[in-house]
């Protein structure tokens, strides 16, 4: 290793963390004005979370888009996790899945390998959900954390009227 950083009362230090799959490794020593050392040692191995959300909503045929999440409909939030420890791909259904909605856990659809989390939304707009995902390692340790907010949106009609200009 090499030395980043040293002084009397440096707290902070940032690091620029490796792509996933890759791992960096801190090691800390401070001593004490009386000479007493302390050394912690923290490994970094970085991950992240894509997400995919299914509106069970309709939307008409030759619809060029996704279906939009609206007050009161039923929703699919799917994770797909990219995790590595020691430049081994994780599985994904072997990780530990801990699923948060406005602050709540929800158990029932939290564990290994449910990577699914099933809700509806209020039937009123103008309402959010949080949602919070935290994924452990079948040894328990912390893989990822992500959270965001949900926006259910009120549908609008449209109308577009062309007119044939007159030429003279």
């Amino acid at each position: 290793g090499k030395l980043v950083a040293s002084g009397v009362g440096k707290r902070t230090q940032n690091f620029v963390a490796p792509a996933v799959g890759g791992s960096l490794t801190i090691r800390v020593v401070a001593i004490s004005n009386d000479g007493l050392s302390f050394e912690e040692r923290l490994v970094i191995n970085p991950a992240e979370i894509d997400f995919i959300l299914h509106a069970g909503t309709y939307t008409p045929p030759f619809y060029r888009g996704a279906a939009l999440l609206t007050p009161g409909s039923r929703a699919e939030l799917y994770a797909i996790p990219n995790a590595a420890v020691g430049g081994t791909k994780l599985n994904p259904q072997n990780l530990i899945y801990e699923w948060i909605l406005d602050e709540q856990k929800i158990i029932e659809q939290s564990g290994k390998g449910k990577n699914r989390l099933a809700f509806t939304t209020p039937d009123f707009w103008g309402n959010h959900h949080d949602v919070a995902l935290i994924i452990f390692a079948p040894d328990g340790n912390l893989i990822a954390e992500r959270n965001f907010l949900i926006e259910p949106r009120l549908p609008m009609l449209l109308r577009l009227i062309l007119r044939a200009s007159r030429s003279r």
